[in-house]
């Protein structure tokens, strides 16, 4: 019996979640807010919201709009080459008030690892500030 081979019959989120919990800690040590959460609703098996958080309301922290900075951008590159080698893709989108105003989806292997497209996204997403950045994370099928 200790030969048999152990074999995974589900995926699942928790398998990355921790690798996408470290890639992401860089910004938050930059006072943002990363929201992880794990659903396999929308088809998506992980969403993150990232927040800029200031001051205190009743003991509840605001969060106010932001410029993405450096730090996202390196962070998403990485993010989205480490989901796209395990096959996940990643969709980026720039959220104003309720109105998304950047939508674009990311998997390396299309791209050919270019990421140019990553970095022509956050040019057009830093001339304005957001409320809030979106990644939509889901399994890739192909």
């Amino acid at each position: 019996m200790k030969y048999i081979k152990k074999y995974k019959l589900f995926e699942s989120t928790s398998d990355i979640s921790d690798d996408v919990a470290d890639i992401l800690s860089s910004i938050e040590d930059e006072d943002f807010s990363v929201d992880k959460n794990s659903s396999w609703s929308d088809g998506y098996e992980m969403k993150i919201f990232i927040e800029k958080m200031v001051g205190e309301d009743h003991g509840y922290k605001r969060s106010k709009p932001y410029l993405v900075n450096d730090t996202i951008l390196d962070a998403v590159q990485h993010l989205s080459s480490y989901l796209s080698k395990n096959g996940y893709k990643l969709i980026v989108e720039a959220v104003s008030k309720t109105d998304v105003i950047a939508h674009q989806e990311y998997y390396h292997r299309d791209l050919g690892d270019n990421i140019s497209e990553i970095q022509e996204l956050f040019e057009f997403i830093g001339r304005a500030p957001i409320d809030y950045l979106r990644l939509l994370i889901y399994k890739h099928n192909k």
